[in-house]
């Protein structure tokens, strides 16, 4: 936690009766970054869950501070549930409950956050087709993943440092294969590369289990390629990233634009296989694979977050979709028409090994190199995938269908 935030100390210790202090919660807020003890009481005692939301922003960043306590009992009378000092779950269940912020929020939020990390200024300052109630820090500052820019790669001979089992994003681009190991992208979440000639950004949100490729040039509104970087802030327990040349914040999850000069904006998916190293290198005898010491050290060690986020959501998200565990993984697939949908994907795949048919909605999915692939039965166009976890999907794609086998 950075020590530069000038709330962990509190300006005024003393606590004036609340009969004698004619504040409301709207004129505490008035002054975000002090917060005295006997403001808190004042808040606590409108009885006004609006008031929670800026309390939980100041709590996420003051963790076994000495604001903690006093936010947490404020806390617990506003919502009514004792959680103890569980940030994560007080906003979870304003969200749960669509707890309306406070007229004035994104002021006193913008002001707690910037005396944390002042660099996330022009996410803060610009236009944003955002909720800000979802909007939360990562645990990261600005810059704080390193990206692995025009790394050094190998061909597929050199990759044998990679096991053949392991997980590789696979991609295709102006003729050229090339693999990217979820092993490196657990490290750097982003890489931005070329790749045939074109610019592309390949993207994993460890937190989400997610996956995509994004063409980096010829983007609406942009003066040329683009570059991507970690912002250190989440949307949904999404990561929400940014490009160095507008400092436009971009859904990871989706690539729309929702903050800055390319708000509204929607990168151009490539097509991005999920699959083992040795599927696709049978696939694809041509590809190239990251170097083993393309991050400037030694070579990439196996599951470098031993399993960290696969249990579910690490960060609030709300209101979840009970038709699965949280932490499944899913294949998902969006129609011409529109309709979302999602196929668990270890059984979708066992399906199709034991060759039975997996079909929805006039969606057929089959394995080509290991990966799961899907197509529109009109027309027999090949549709885009998306692997990710499932509370990922159905907080994104709330109207998805979910298949299950016909028994």
């Amino acid at each position: 936690m950075s020590s530069r935030c000038p709330m962990s100390s509190v300006r005024c210790r003393r606590v004036p009766s609340v009969a004698r202090c004619a504040k409301s919660f709207d004129q505490v807020f008035a002054e975000p970054l002090y917060l005295a003890l006997g403001d808190l009481r004042v808040v606590a005692a409108s009885g006004d869950p609006r008031a929670a939301w800026p309390l939980v922003d100041l709590l996420r960043f003051h963790q076994g501070g000495p604001l903690e306590r006093d936010l947490t009992r404020a806390l617990r009378k506003l919502v009514g549930r004792k959680l103890g000092p569980d940030w994560v779950g007080y906003t979870d269940l304003l969200l749960q409950a669509d707890i309306p912020a406070p007229q004035g929020y994104l002021r006193w939020k913008r002001a707690v956050f910037l005396a944390s990390e002042p660099a996330w200024k022009p996410f803060f300052a610009a236009a944003a087709d955002l909720d800000w109630r979802h909007v939360t820090w990562g645990g990261v500052f600005r810059d704080g993943i390193p990206t692995l820019d025009r790394p050094r790669v190998v061909s597929g001979r050199g990759g044998a440092w990679l096991p053949d089992d392991d997980i590789v994003f696979g991609v295709v681009s102006g003729g050229e294969a090339r693999a990217y190991p979820r092993r490196v992208l657990e490290l750097h979440e982003i890489v931005n590369d070329e790749l045939g000639g074109e610019p592309v950004a390949v993207t994993y949100c460890t937190l989400c289990g997610t996956a995509v490729a994004y063409a980096a040039d010829g983007i609406p509104g942009a003066d040329g390629p683009l570059t991507f970087a970690t912002s250190g802030l989440l949307q949904r327990s999404n990561k929400l990233m940014y490009d160095e040349q507008t400092e436009t914040l971009f859904e990871q999850f989706s690539g729309v634009g929702v903050a800055g000069p390319l708000r509204g904006v929607e990168l151009e998916r490539l097509p991005l296989s999920v699959t083992t190293w040795r599927d696709w290198r049978a696939a694809h005898p041509e590809t190239t694979i990251v170097a083993a010491d393309a991050g400037g050290g030694p070579a990439y060690e196996p599951e470098p977050l031993d399993g960290r986020d696969s249990d579910g959501p690490v960060f609030p998200v709300g209101e979840r979709d009970g038709r699965l565990p949280a932490g499944e993984p899913v294949v998902g697939v969006i129609t011409p028409r529109g309709q979302p949908m999602a196929f668990p994907a270890e059984l979708a795949r066992e399906t199709l090994i034991e060759g039975r048919s997996v079909t929805m909605a006039g969606v057929t999915l089959d394995l080509e190199s290991g990966s799961v692939t899907a197509t529109w039965d009109e027309g027999r166009a090949t549709l885009p995938t998306q692997e990710s976890f499932w509370f990922a999907w159905s907080q994104f794609q709330p109207r998805t269908l979910l298949w299950s086998p016909q028994r």
